[in-house]
């Protein structure tokens, strides 16, 4: 685990939240959310893996996936895409003639 100073990163959060908060979500549960996911980021966080990536990039896009999450045609997006392809991949031919043949 990363340890990293709170404090010195909420300028960074705070940037974050008010770029990426989308409309209607508070903005105090939209900082808390952010403050969580850069906890979680700082968890996560591997330097020796990945060399050529820092760590306010890692969790900036940390930040954004978690304020993306709050949208909820973005789930209804995700679902949708989640079952078409699970759609596409469990369909056999022979499901595919049967069901189109008048």
């Amino acid at each position: 685990m990363l340890e990293i100073d709170f404090v010195a990163y909420q300028p960074l959060v705070n940037k974050v939240v008010r770029i990426n908060t989308p409309s209607g979500v508070d903005r105090s549960d939209a900082i808390s959310i952010a403050n969580l996911a850069l906890l979680r980021a700082s968890e996560l966080f591997d330097p020796i893996a990945h060399p050529n990536c820092k760590f306010d990039t890692y969790a900036i896009s940390a930040m954004k996936y978690e304020l993306w999450k709050l949208v909820p045609e973005n789930h209804a997006q995700f679902d949708e895409a989640l079952h078409s392809s699970l759609t596409t991949t469990l369909t056999t031919p022979a499901d595919e003639e049967e069901k189109y043949t008048p």
